[in-house]
């Protein structure tokens, strides 16, 4: 959890940060629950050691920016009726099935992808378990409203955060009619949707002291992270992202996708993009969790970016196919490896090999996209951690075939939020302008030598 101070030209002026987690929830054993109020308290706090550090007269608007999904039925006041379930928590398993009989043809209608931590299975989890608390609610909030109500005392949405709960509607950009009557909600239950960039009220004075701000600045709307990554990042139309952290995220904006059963059998997810008149469909896969896992298996003995350095290094000693070594797709349930393994395998080929299966993976989703929307990348944006590794860098180029662009801002989640709360403070006309002053600037990798060898490479058989 972070508090961020971003300058009108897209810089990081301070911030602060400390550990976020999920607890359990004593009334649900196995439960997983957010504790609201202490995220609230972390959240201050780190506010307040911005704020300390730049001065309260530089800031000119707030906005908030968090995973999607997860949120909690409140009252007239805004007080939450049950605690927030966690993405983490496996108890709307019980429901899922009988949601999606209730609803043939939902992911045609809604995009996403049915994980069981979907905001309509929570719902379902809570019409069945506690509906009395629907009888009760004044609304459903999620997670980041309801710290918007807190700071505002306003009942709103962001679009992007309503698109990560399988209730809106793809082609209206708003909550579907059809499935909340499938599932027995009612409509007067969710707030109504505000665009990215929409002040929906001013800091109220108790909310405004917990942040050490002055009250009365606006409070802008920005929802869904992954939506404020790609315009952070500098995306165009039809200009792929891959986000790469612990799992990589492939996402493209576009005009032209439509959510198809082909797609949904791809494990693709399409959700609704920051500006209108665009859709995010996207894949994703675990990426970085396995070089973690590696790290502490193979170069265990290293500290810190020793470890990866090392990595690198023995990784482009094995050379381009790792010496017919491949790992598979079950990578968390075995080995991974399906062939090429031996005795002695060094650890620089594994490195290698799995870096390959991981750029495959990214070429892999990269067709699916560009086949539903109908368009060829010239190149692909890439953001996060994964993108400091110059050896799966360059495998991805060359796998590609195209040329990586390398974004030079660590925040694209942060400054993408921050360019649709800049024109709240008077700086800019809109979210496009204050992005043009952000200057984005990444560096060009193009595909090397090894590149035909990577044409024809393929998956473990």
């Amino acid at each position: 959890m972070r508090a961020i101070a971003v300058s009108a030209e897209g810089r990081v002026l301070a911030s602060r940060a400390v550990p976020n987690a999920s607890g359990p929830d004593p009334a649900f054993p196995g439960g997983r629950i957010w504790d609201h109020e202490r995220i609230w308290r972390d959240f201050s706090d780190c506010a307040r050691g911005v704020v300390g550090e730049i001065g309260p007269g530089r800031i000119g608007a707030v906005t908030v920016t968090t995973f999607g999904v997860d949120g909690t039925l409140v009252d007239e006041a805004g007080a939450p009726l049950h605690p927030v379930i966690s993405w983490q928590c496996e108890r709307t398993r019980a429901v899922m099935e009988e949601v999606h009989a209730a609803l043939p043809g939902l992911y045609a209608r809604c995009g996403l992808q049915p994980f069981h931590f979907n905001t309509a299975y929570k719902l379902a989890w809570l019409k069945r378990h506690r509906p009395e608390l629907l009888d009760r609610a004044r609304a459903w909030l999620f997670i980041s409203d309801l710290f918007l109500h807190h700071m505002t005392g306003a009942f709103a949405t962001d679009v992007t955060m309503a698109g990560t709960s399988m209730l809106t509607d793809l082609e209206t950009r708003d909550f579907a009619p059809e499935t909340l009557r499938a599932l027995g909600l009612a409509a007067e239950l969710f707030p109504p949707l505000t665009e990215p960039g929409t002040a929906v009220g001013g800091l109220l004075p108790r909310a405004a002291s917990d942040l050490g701000l002055p009250p009365g600045l606006p409070v802008v709307s920005a929802g869904h992270d992954t939506q404020f990554a790609l315009f952070g990042g500098g995306a165009a139309e039809n200009e792929p992202v891959l986000s790469s952290g612990t799992w990589e995220i492939l996402m493209v904006r576009s005009r032209a996708i439509r959510a198809t059963e082909a797609l949904r059998a791809r494990g693709v997810t399409v959700e609704l993009d920051a500006e209108p008149g665009l859709l995010d469909p996207g894949a994703m896969w675990l990426a970085s969790g396995l070089v973690e896992r590696l790290k502490r298996l193979a170069f265990g003995e290293l500290d810190g970016d020793s470890a990866y350095e090392a990595m690198i290094a023995e990784g482009a000693g094995a050379g381009p196919g790792s010496g017919g070594l491949r790992f598979s797709e079950d990578l968390l349930e075995d080995a991974g490896f399906r062939s090429g393994q031996e005795p002695g395998t060094s650890r620089g080929r594994v490195a290698r090999a799995l870096f390959e299966h991981l750029a495959l993976k990214t070429r892999e989703a990269l067709t699916v996209l560009e086949r539903a929307g109908g368009f060829r990348a010239a190149s692909l944006l890439c953001v996060g951690g994964g993108s400091k590794n110059r050896l799966w860098n360059q495998i991805r180029s060359d796998m590609l075939g195209r040329p990586l662009r390398l974004v030079d801002r660590k925040e694209t989640t942060v400054l993408g939020a921050a360019c649709f709360a800049l024109p709240a403070t008077g700086a800019f006309r809109d979210a496009r302008e204050a992005r043009a002053a952000a200057r984005i600037a990444p560096l060009v990798l193009e595909p090397g030598s090894e590149s035909p060898f990577y044409a024809d490479f393929t998956p473990a058989p």
